[in-house]
């Protein structure tokens, strides 16, 4: 019985050199897995979660989190950049400032 893999004459690989076959549409695969993959989680004030819920379709409370304080981001829905990265920016300083005084000081005090 002759193999078909004599018939394919373009191959695509991946990083663990597995061969697939273009007809696969790996890199279509890749783009879903990626687009879950961006998905964040972000912790912000309670108000703020609460918030933002009600106001885009595309957040959500936060999956596997504290749903009081934690949001999920689809990066694919209506989300805007510019409120993505508020939101990022909103979490970070609440991070740093539940560092102590001190380590906050030293740290970041150009962040706070």
């Amino acid at each position: 019985m002759k193999s078909n893999l004599s018939q394919i004459k373009h191959w695509v690989f991946d990083l663990d050199h597995t061969l697939y076959d273009p007809k696969v549409k790996l890199f279509d695969q890749i783009e879903v897995l990626m687009n879950t993959y961006l998905k964040k989680t972000l912790n912000i004030t309670q108000e703020k979660a609460i918030y933002l819920r009600e106001e885009f379709n595309g957040i959500n409370p936060g999956y596997h989190m504290n749903k009081k304080h934690w949001n999920t981001i689809d990066v694919n829905k209506d989300v805007p950049d510019d409120q993505i990265i508020q939101m990022i920016d909103d979490s970070y300083l609440l991070v740093i400032h539940s560092f102590p005084k001190k380590i906050q000081k030293e740290l970041f005090s150009d962040l706070i």
